[in-house]
């Protein structure tokens, strides 16, 4: 997984990553894990997981002691988890980390 790291970086940045490197169907998994233990997973299309909405909850929720992680590649249509059976797509270059 690469790390968003939304508290770094303006939501319009994250929004414009994941738009620039994903087809808006695209399926992603988008992971927060806890510092105190405990994660949510997410898995969505590349448009929505763009969309201010979502990119706002990320946000509050790093705010909140959560590292937001997504997933590298994209899933398959039917994928309910980010195991190697749910990789659609492999990329075969990592996206550079973000920056602030």
């Amino acid at each position: 997984h690469s790390p968003l790291l939304v508290s770094t970086m303006s939501n319009t940045s994250a929004s414009n990553y994941i738009l620039d490197n994903y087809a808006p169907t695209d399926r992603l998994a988008v992971v927060i894990k806890y510092q105190r233990g405990g994660l949510i997973q997410r898995i969505g299309r590349a448009e929505k997981v763009a969309a201010p909405d979502i990119q706002g909850w990320l946000q509050r929720e790093n705010t909140r002691g959560g590292n937001v992680y997504s997933s590298v590649n994209a899933l398959n249509p039917d994928a309910a988890g980010r195991t190697r059976g749910d990789v659609g797509e492999i990329r075969r270059q990592r996206p550079p980390p973000y920056r602030s």
